[in-house]
């Protein structure tokens, strides 16, 4: 946050809250980014062809805990 202050023009002393700073110089938050590029990445899997194994692997759940079934 101090080079956001500092790209800004503002000291600790200004009393600008970090949120009011991030929204002037228009950043876009973190988790908005790593969401925007889950998404993409899913989009991707989904076009590729069934048998590809990330698309499987997509699909694919555990057994449940002391399951007695056999693979």
């Amino acid at each position: 946050m101090k080079y956001m202050r500092r790209t800004a023009g503002y000291t600790w002393t200004d009393y600008k809250t970090n949120a009011q700073i991030a929204k002037e110089l228009k950043i876009t938050p973190i988790l908005d980014k790593l969401l925007e590029y889950k998404r993409s990445w899913i989009q991707h899997v989904n076009r590729m062809p069934r048998n590809r194994l990330p698309r499987v692997m997509k699909h694919y759940s555990q057994l449940a805990e002391g399951s007695t079934e056999e693979l």
